[in-house]
């Protein structure tokens, strides 16, 4: 785990997770892992295992036997609330700090002496999401500090202001209407940023205009699926590993410590903490490799290229993660240049015509 440069984190931003009952896994896994997706079920078996074995725990707190409970929780049509909340802080040695859309407070904490850190969790009423420091809103993950220093309170001071943003966002929600906004194929390529303009924020009539993914280990439309591909005579486990090793090239030892990384949320650990710098040129080249990547992945990979053309004749949106790879859907607008959203559109075109 580490607290990268918290004194740099001007803002808290809000890192969505996917809507599939486990956001709240997946939301202390990527803050205390940088994880999502596959290590919710790890997470859920974590606090099973910690029931089973902690006598201080009984049928008063559960709500029912051990044994039920433990079956419960590792089911992932389940939520998790407060009493997984509390047992994943014990396991991560982390103060956990959820706030609400709703009403930031901040009683919901869970503290104490030793702490490896700090991560902050907001809640909606109905789902969890990650608040991650930033210098600037549109920082990508690589940029980010998910882990605070244990006992700072500075920083709540961000996150009130997060969850009061995110608050007065969600009360626009309840009374607009999606309409988009028509641009050429090539603005989303040439612009610095993209915005749909919403009149309604209601995630049902999103998902009739879009197909919508997270960045998740587990999705085939994510650049973080692990699946092997091949670029230019080179195996990569994921098409996060292969912009990560382009983007820092000149560095032997450290593409060469990229490509061995277990999965694309070490590869962003490893990228974070490096000092080394980029390849020259960088941001002129980093769209033309990432559809690169994609391109071989697509190509070469049969789950993920069936993924692909299930998303039908809808645009694709990558929620999270940026507004320069996807989208940040607030309140009245989605911002957001979505770039592999757009790729992937375009790959699709690509896939369906072999």
């Amino acid at each position: 785990m580490i607290a990268n440069a918290p004194e740099e984190a001007k803002m808290m931003v809000r890192r969505r997770m996917a809507k599939d009952n486990n956001c709240l896994f997946h939301s202390v896994g990527y803050l205390a892992e940088g994880r999502q997706g596959s290590i919710c079920s790890e997470l859920r078996a974590a606090v099973a295992e910690h029931v089973a074995h902690d006598p201080a725990i009984d049928e008063v707190l559960l709500g029912t036997n051990v044994q039920e409970y433990c079956q419960w929780i590792k089911n992932e049509m389940n939520w998790g609330g407060e009493t997984e909340i509390y047992i994943l802080a014990k396991k991560y040695n982390l103060e956990i700090i959820v706030g609400t859309c709703l009403r930031w407070n901040m009683s919901e904490r869970l503290t104490g002496e030793n702490r490896a850190g700090r991560i902050y969790i907001l809640y909606t009423g109905q789902h969890y999401d990650a608040l991650v420091g930033v210098k600037e809103e549109d920082d990508l993950p690589e940029a980010e500090t998910r882990i605070f220093p244990a006992g700072e309170e500075k920083f709540d001071e961000l996150a009130i202001k997060a969850g009061d943003f995110c608050y007065q966002e969600e009360l626009k929600r309840k009374s607009v209407q999606l309409k988009k906004v028509e641009h050429d194929d090539d603005f989303m390529y040439e612009c610095d940023e993209v915005e749909v303009e919403c009149q309604s924020a209601n995630e049902d009539e999103m998902t009739e205009k879009y197909h919508i993914f997270y960045n998740t280990d587990s999705d085939p439309l994510s650049n973080y699926f692990l699946c092997e591909l091949n670029v230019d005579g080179q195996t990569y486990k994921s098409v996060e590993h292969y912009i990560q090793c382009v983007r820092y090239a000149p560095h032997v030892g450290l593409v060469n410590t990229i490509q061995n990384a277990k999965d694309a949320f070490e590869v962003l650990d490893i990228v974070a903490q490096t000092e080394c710098g980029e390849v020259s040129g960088w941001d002129n080249m980093k769209q033309s490799v990432t559809m690169k990547g994609m391109r071989a992945k697509f190509m070469q990979n049969d789950q993920a290229r069936e993924a692909l053309l299930k998303s039908g004749k809808k645009d694709i949106l990558l929620v999270g993660g940026g507004t320069w790879n996807g989208v940040q859907v607030e309140g009245e607008e989605i911002i957001g240049r979505n770039v592999v959203g757009r790729a992937l559109k375009d790959l699709r075109e690509e896939v369906e015509k072999r």
